[in-house]
């Protein structure tokens, strides 16, 4: 008889006796293989939730800032002159804020709503054609928004039902520095509820990859951007379709990239060069009041690349400007201090024609030292003040979370600017919605308290003329010091001006100059993202893996046992085999090939085990479990390394156990064995 044939009856006389090892070994491989395909199930739904989200989109511009909604079409203008086959990729823009909503009638209000402003370029992008038809263009006095399902379920809201919606307002004017709004944060809109879309569509659109259903709210975009005082801004863009690229690659984002590079222009960050109309000087200026540090720094670039001078100018506003010893002044008929005015920071320089100052004794001024100040012609008169007097200036500074706090500095007057050119010239101080349109002096609406009272009618007068021509002059380090507002953070300067002369040419250095990354505004590949967040920072194998340690151990342990129980019945069987002449490794050996049939079968049948332990946990995870992770939209994914892997695994681990279980018990003496004592010598120490 060879030993095959032994090894194959003798598994047919004990197979009845075999099943429970068997069903350990398929156990151990179910638990095994199912931990390993819940892993699976956990990326691929995370990962296939993530890309539905996003619908037909490839690529994004999400910025922190506004911009022109016009770039959408320049973008899409310059994609369809270069795309190489089939129709250009979609450019849409939209608005993408933060909110919160609730029924006008009362009930409960949800946080964390994501309120996206779109038009009907939206609808058509994002509709997978399930049913959710592009709205008829909306105007700015559409008062309707459309809610997806999860929003409308979590309000309890119908058509027709009027909806709260609280909206992040967002300033051009950083609110940590003087003239940001502080108290304009959040917009409110009161809206008709017009349609409910469902979650699986457009209207579970997410350009993050997030595991829960986001709650959303689409706004017309003509009346978003009316309530939040930006006409054609948008602050986001989806792109969709590029015929020639892959989808979802980096090289969509890239082209994107590439394609933007060329198409931006300076006003797309707010940016305006302003020129003069005595075709003096072009100044550069934004709407952010501060020109940003590397908006100075191309800037700077683009005027040494034209070969232009520049002047940098850095504006403020003084509570007062007073002269040291001002109540005996007052005295005298005098004004103890002049309130409210603009003084402005730049370094006088005869050379330069745009620093040139000129003073009421015919001559320029000179540069200042730290502690200098120029007032013009009609403050010093108000004040009386001659060179070599003292001047106070009294302002506020911001700190942080824009709390407001007053300093003071006394400078020394070195002369009296004459009341034309830089003396009187209004375009120093940048345009400030509140201030720089207000009639009069006393209907400014500035962010920070003044004490109107304390204007007369000089004050006025002064306005009516002059506007916001600033008083007084101070050297550019002293005010970029004493005004510079959390270092350079938002900026050192307001304005920057070069030769009318050399204005066209820097404005399109400058555009050369931007970087549009630098501020925020890149296109990033979505698809991309979502796929690897898919893939997660947990290896959710692993992690059910380490669950179901106890369950694997066990079912192992219990194949061992079982197989070891079975030997030790079957000891004289063994202890004849060894008396007939077989060596104690060939006894051994078929003991092994034994075990590793039996843990062979239990191995094909615990690998559809898996996949039924798998499909259970999931179910598990979607009902029982669901108030744990939040997690509906699980499926069974199968992979076929998983599956591989957790027979191999499987298969070793009850290899293992089965060689713990009958090592050394064919090193008994065959008389012991004869007898039934295979289980007391075996298990004795050195056995």
């Amino acid at each position: 008889m060879t030993p095959t044939t032994l090894l194959l009856r003798t598994l047919r006389f004990h197979a009845r006796a075999h099943a429970a090892v068997v069903l350990g070994a398929a156990a151990a491989c179910a638990s095994l293989t199912g931990a390993l395909l819940v892993g699976d199930s956990m990326r691929g739904s995370l990962r296939e939730n993530a890309v539905a989200r996003l619908g037909p989109v490839d690529a994004a511009l999400i910025a922190p800032r506004f911009f022109p909604e016009s770039l959408a079409d320049r973008l899409h203008d310059d994609a369809a002159q270069t795309a190489a086959q089939g129709p250009p990729p979609r450019v849409c823009p939209l608005i993408l804020s933060r909110g919160s909503a609730g029924r006008d009638s009362g009930g409960e209000r949800v946080n964390r709503v994501q309120v996206l402003g779109v038009d009907e370029r939206f609808w058509r992008l994002a509709d997978d054609g399930g049913g959710s038809p592009a709205p008829a263009a909306a105007s700015a006095d559409d008062l309707t928004l459309v809610l997806n399902a999860s929003l409308a379920r979590e309000l309890n809201a119908a058509v027709g039902d009027d909806i709260l919606l609280t909206v992040e307002q967002r300033s051009d004017v950083p609110v940590e520095t003087l003239l940001g709004r502080r108290d304009r944060t959040v917009a409110t809109l009161r809206l008709t509820l017009e349609r409910i879309v469902r979650d699986d569509g457009p209207g579970g659109f997410s350009p993050r990859p997030v595991q829960a259903t986001p709650f959303n709210a689409f706004v017309p975009l003509r009346t978003l951007q009316r309530r939040l005082g930006r006409a054609n801004g948008v602050n986001a863009l989806l792109v969709a379709g590029d015929a020639s690229l892959p989808a979802g690659s980096e090289t969509l984002a890239a082209t994107f990239a590439q394609r933007l590079q060329r198409r931006f222009r300076p006003d797309d960050l707010g940016l305006r060069l302003h020129r003069d109309a005595a075709e003096t000087h072009a100044a550069l200026e934004s709407e952010s009041m501060l020109l940003e540090p590397p908006i100075e720094a191309a800037a700077r670039r683009a005027a040494e690349a034209v070969g232009a001078p520049v002047l940098p100018v850095l504006t403020y506003l003084a509570n007062a400007i007073e002269r040291a010893g001002a109540a005996t002044a007052a005295t005298a008929g005098e004004r103890s201090g002049i309130p409210y005015s603009a003084v402005t920071a730049f370094d006088p320089d005869p050379a330069n024609e745009l620093a040139r100052v000129p003073l009421t004794t015919g001559v320029a001024a000179p540069p200042l030292n730290d502690d200098d100040i120029l007032l013009n012609e009609w403050a010093a008169s108000e004040l009386g003040a001659r060179p070599g007097d003292r001047i106070h200036v009294t302002y506020y500074v911001s700190r942080s979370l824009g709390r407001l706090e007053t300093e003071s500095r006394e400078f020394t007057l070195r002369g009296v600017v004459a009341m034309n050119g830089l003396g009187a010239d209004g375009g120093l101080t940048p345009e400030y919605a509140g201030i720089a349109d207000a009639e009069n002096l006393s209907e400014w609406d500035p962010p920070f308290p003044i004490d109107t009272r304390l204007i007369q009618a000089r004050d006025e007068q002064y306005w009516d003329e002059y506007r916001a021509a600033p008083k007084a002059i101070v050297a550019l380090r002293t005010g970029q010091r004493s005004w510079s507002e959390q270092g350079d953070r938002f900026g050192r300067l307001t304005s920057l001006r070069v030769p009318h002369a050399s204005a066209e040419a820097f404005e399109r250095e400058l555009q050369k100059q931007l970087d549009p990354a630098s501020f925020g505004l890149r296109f990033e590949s979505l698809r991309t993202q979502a796929i690897q967040a898919g893939r997660g920072s947990t290896d959710f194998g692993m992690l059910f893996l380490g669950f179901s340690l106890f369950v694997i151990v066990s079912a192992a342990m219990l194949a061992a046992l079982m197989f070891r129980l079975r030997v030790d019945r079957r000891a004289a069987e063994v202890g004849l085999l060894l008396a007939i002449g077989m060596t104690t490794r060939r006894v051994t050996r078929l003991l092994l090939a034994e075990g590793a049939l039996l843990a062979g079968i239990g191995t094909l049948v615990g690998v559809p085990g898996g996949l039924g332990f798998a499909w259970l946990m999931l179910t598990g995870l979607r009902t029982w479990w669901s108030a744990a992770v939040n997690a509906p939209f699980l499926r069974l994914h199968v992979e076929g390394i998983s599956l591989a892997i957790g027979a191999a695994a499987g298969l070793l681990v009850c290899l293992f156990s089965i060689w713990r279980g009958v090592r050394g018990i064919a090193r008994v003496p065959p008389r012991a064995l004869l007898a039934g004592a295979a289980v007391e010598v075996a298990a004795a120490p050195g056995s």
